[in-house]
């Protein structure tokens, strides 16, 4: 599935790299029926919540209510360069952790396409916050904000992530 490159004003000459359209073609492939209807529930419930991590319908989510549109070529790639954004985190977290403490399982929008989320596996504690500040700093890294706390705030729980594991 070819994703939009073009742009608007928030994210002037902004595009989707190869890889970060891969990311996106994996997900597209992964199950969605489940994870559309926790986005349709955060969507109509909890929009007032932009972005984080909760249990929805007995799932583990991450989640943005920020205008994910995969097929409008005229639509903020933002959301969707979050979504790529988060994904690469997890990634980070599983590199440092030396093995899948998170596992992307799914991924859905909501009717309308407004509100994505990711269905994740994990038995970590503490997953809920450090996805959701993961979720805040891939949103801060795609609007392409610089100096936001969230970068620091993600690498501090990564460490304690490691030492609770050592311990």
């Amino acid at each position: 599935m070819k994703h939009s490159t073009r742009t608007n004003k928030s994210t002037s000459r902004m595009q989707l790299s190869g890889a970060q359209n891969r990311i996106l073609d994996k997900l597209f492939g992964l199950p969605h029926e489940a994870v559309n209807r926790c986005a349709d529930v955060l969507h109509d419930g909890y929009f007032q919540y932009h972005r984080g991590a909760m249990t929805v319908n007995g799932y583990k989510v991450v989640f943005g209510n920020d205008g994910f549109n995969p097929d409008d070529a005229d639509d903020d790639i933002r959301s969707r360069l979050e979504v790529v954004k988060v994904v690469q985190a997890i990634e980070r977290i599983n590199k440092f952790w030396k093995g899948p403490v998170f596992e992307i399982t799914g991924f859905g929008l909501s009717e309308g396409s407004y509100t994505w989320a990711l269905r994740v596996e994990t038995n970590y504690f503490n997953w809920s916050g450090i996805l959701n500040t993961a979720v805040w700093d891939a949103w801060f890294r795609a609007c392409g904000s610089k100096g936001h706390p969230f970068p620091n705030r993600l690498r501090q729980e990564i460490r304690r992530m490691l030492i609770r594991r050592a311990a």
